[in-house]
């Protein structure tokens, strides 16, 4: 399973980088960790798509 193995990947760099961090520097780490996994910026991608086209048809309605 591919998101599988990108989290089991995360997972390894986190342990690696958050070492000798305050957890506040850790939850940084993650969230920035989580953000560069390819299947949340695949989400992203088709959510922002879909919210542009969206925006798209409102302005064709309005103007």
């Amino acid at each position: 399973n591919r998101i599988a193995d990108e989290l089991e990947i995360a997972k390894g760099a986190i342990v690696v980088l958050t070492k000798d961090k305050t957890p506040g520097e850790k939850g940084r780490v993650i969230e920035e960790a989580v953000g560069n996994l390819k299947a949340v910026k695949d989400f992203k991608s088709r959510v922002s798509d879909r919210l542009d086209k969206a925006k798209d048809r409102l302005w064709q309605k309005v103007f």
